[in-house]
């Protein structure tokens, strides 16, 4: 066999996925779909090296800051490659994107404290959920010793 078994399902996973594209695509309403050396993760994985360039094990946090950053300079470089607009221009257009992504930061960050608060009530509830049932358990099981206990006595 030329190809082992995981070559193969790879294969197949990538055309399965180009044609659920091209369908979706077609479904959408375009008349045509062009394939031709456009379809590759090659900027995926440019992506990813720069992010490995700038931090090779990056927490959460790390990995959402430099996705911004990342984000943001090929806002700006298109912005700037494709207008006609002075040095003064760029950076009012690099404050106004930073605010953008701050504030989009921000509401990230309350949601992701109001997930981790409903957690830990979560865990705590389901703590104080088993002892309370460990405890029911419990006390049945002692009055059924006790039960057992008094008719041994009265036996």
């Amino acid at each position: 066999m030329f190809a082992s078994i995981t070559t193969i399902r790879g294969w197949r996973l990538s055309v399965r996925s180009a044609i659920a594209l091209i369908e979706e695509q077609f479904n959408a309403g375009f008349d045509f779909v062009l394939t031709a050396g456009k379809w590759n993760q090659d900027p995926l994985e440019r992506l990813f090296g720069i992010i490995r360039f700038v931090n090779s094990h990056p927490s959460v946090t790390s990995w959402l800051q430099i996705i911004r950053y990342v984000t943001l300079q090929s806002r700006l470089n298109t912005a700037r490659r494709n207008a006609n607009i002075d040095d003064g221009e760029g950076v009012e257009c690099l404050v106004s994107l930073a605010k953008c992504l701050k504030k989009q930061a921000k509401e990230l960050d309350v949601s992701a404290a109001t997930i981790k608060c409903l957690m830990e009530y979560a865990k705590i509830r389901h703590h104080f959920e088993q002892k309370r049932l460990n405890n029911l358990l419990l006390s049945k099981s002692k009055a059924k010793v006790k039960s057992k206990s008094k008719e041994a006595k009265n036996a």
